[in-house]
């Protein structure tokens, strides 16, 4: 591989499947860390075929697998755990996805590798937690951000919940928070000189998105509806309005902010009426006057909390995007960097091939693969 960065020298052995664990390894992979993807023989990860497939795989998974390597392992022979149990030996951090309770059927639990690897980092990735009454139930994101509590305040006031657009609980309850839980138990390991076991779930995450909720609930017994808060809907000085050609946000909490975008806007007499209909209904009928670039040009100058709303297709193509080194080039295309990539150097590697290291990997364990292959294991 050829990234450098904090993590390079980390051995890293990614069992997942789909996004979650993806995301978490690619942290790791952007910074420098090899990272082995071990998938099942013939069909591997099935993220590589949800469309479009563009080069013979799925782009979400091209974009979440860079500069990580692949080799096939069938962990229901025994000579595919032999294998694993050679590699495990061997890493600094396994990451899992399974099912409570599946890895330890297939011998690649925490108990079984630790034992072989005192200092080994385990990570098991799951929707609720490998402990609750939720535990072994399947889920995808939505349900784990309805479980969570984030999707009953998600949406207008007297209106159902809405969903969320972007995969919340999958990439920032599970992935990044899986990335962060292994470094932080990595940092404890130089100190102590042996590796932990990790629960990390994607229910338990996205609670962070509650840390300006629930403290009304918690600390004050009062619970808030939908579109009420003031974050969320219920005061005009922060929210979304349509313009003649999309839509504008304001979020002007503090009242230096609020006071400047209603003097800008020409109606000072808001200034301290944020909490009322009548300055909603103001600033409805004033944003709809203009398009987003003659908002832009008007209030993004100005002391103002203001953006236009862009398509995800704007934003990659915005002179920001470009400045932050948001968008990495990656074998002669465009990916989404993580918050993290521009802290590592070097060209990146486009994703792997289902088991195009396997030989290798296997070769350099001292093992025949021809061998594994024809006793199925790989």
């Amino acid at each position: 591989m050829t990234r450098t960065g904090a993590c390079s020298g980390l051995r890293v052995l990614d069992l997942t499947q789909l996004l979650p664990g993806a995301v978490a390894t690619l942290f790791l992979a952007d910074l420098g860390a090899d990272v082995l993807k071990v998938e099942r023989p013939g069909e591997g990860d099935y993220m590589r075929w949800v469309p479009p497939v563009t080069g013979g795989m799925g782009a979400m998974f091209a974009a979440a697998n860079r500069n990580k390597r692949s080799m096939t392992l069938n962990l229901k022979t025994v000579a595919g755990r032999e294998v694993l149990h050679r590699l495990a030996a061997d890493a600094d951090v396994v990451i899992e996805g399974f099912r409570p309770g599946v890895v330890d059927r297939l011998g690649a639990g925490f108990d079984e590798l630790s034992a072989l690897n005192p200092r080994l980092v385990y990570c098991s990735l799951s929707g609720y937690g490998q402990t609750g009454p939720y535990a072994r139930r399947p889920g995808h994101d939505l349900n784990y951000l309805a479980a969570a509590g984030v999707t009953a305040l998600t949406g207008a006031a007297g209106a159902d919940p809405a969903l969320v657009g972007p995969q919340l609980a999958d990439v920032w309850g599970g992935g990044m928070t899986a990335a962060a839980a292994v470094l932080v138990a990595l940092l404890e390991r130089a100190g102590t000189g042996r590796g932990r076991y990790l629960d990390v779930s994607m229910l338990d995450g996205s609670t962070l998105g509650l840390v300006n909720h629930l403290p009304y609930w918690l600390g004050a017994g009062v619970a808030y509806e939908r579109g009420a808060l003031p974050l969320n809907g219920g005061h005009a000085n922060y929210g979304i309005y349509r313009a003649k050609d999309g839509y504008v946000t304001i979020a002007d909490y503090e009242e230096k902010f609020w006071r400047r975008t209603c003097a800008v806007l020409g109606h000072p007499e808001l200034a301290g009426a944020h909490q009322t209909k009548e300055a909603e209904d103001t600033l409805r009928a004033v944003f709809a006057t203009k398009t987003r670039a003659e908002w832009e040009e008007l209030l993004g100058p100005e002391d103002s909390c203001f953006m236009p709303v862009l398509t995800p297709e704007e934003a990659a193509e915005s002179e920001h995007f470009a400045d932050r080194g948001l968008i990495v080039e990656v074998g002669g295309g465009r990916q989404l960097a993580t918050p993290v990539t521009r802290f590592g150097d070097g060209a990146h590697t486009p994703a792997p091939a289902l088991g195009a290291h396997t030989d290798a990997v296997l070769t350099g364990l001292g093992l025949d693969p021809g061998e594994l292959r024809a006793e199925g294991a790989v």
